[in-house]
């Protein structure tokens, strides 16, 4: 399903942010 996608898209870009934020 397309939501699914834009979970898991969703969870990818957070997690992203979260790195971005520990190395800032």
């Amino acid at each position: 399903m397309i939501s699914q996608r834009m979970t898991s898209i969703l969870c990818l870009s957070q997690f992203l942010d979260s790195m971005r934020g520990l190395r800032k």
